[in-house]
């Protein structure tokens, strides 16, 4: 089965819009519109989610790993170790996205704005990211 495949068989709302390239569902924000964007270039899959959801999380939501998104190794890849540089990396882009997130959230409660219940749920889900990403750090 094709990396492509692998992945888009565990996604839902699943529309191809042109050769190699598909929109569906993000299964960890699950909205009714297609925020995934995901192309297929040279036995690679490239997954971008709209909605802001990071990757990994996706995969791990449907049970892969970013090692699935390819159809074989790399060929400068090395087997065993994980690059601690990229998983950092990582992790700081997506601490500085959250922040932001939490810093706009912050700004409107200490004007008075009562937030919205999905608001809310996002500013819960920027902290467990923000959680998770300051345990790669350590």
């Amino acid at each position: 089965m094709s990396a492509a495949a692998k992945l888009l068989d565990r996604l839902e709302r699943v529309k191809q819009v042109a050769p190699g390239r598909w929109i569906a569902s993000c299964p960890i924000h699950n909205t009714k519109g297609q925020a995934l964007s995901i192309r297929e270039v040279d036995g690679r899959v490239l997954i971008h989610d709209f909605g802001g959801c990071v990757t990994d999380e996706i995969l791990r939501v449907i049970g892969l790993t970013v090692s699935d998104l390819f159809e074989r190794p790399l060929p400068h890849a090395k087997s065993g170790k994980p690059n601690q540089w990229h998983a950092r990396n990582g992790a700081f882009e997506t601490i500085h996205k959250e922040c932001r997130l939490v810093a706009i959230a912050a700004e409107s409660i200490a004007a008075g704005v009562l937030l919205p219940e999905v608001e809310r749920d996002r500013l819960c889900l920027a902290a467990e990211r923000i959680r998770a990403a300051v345990e790669v750090c350590r």
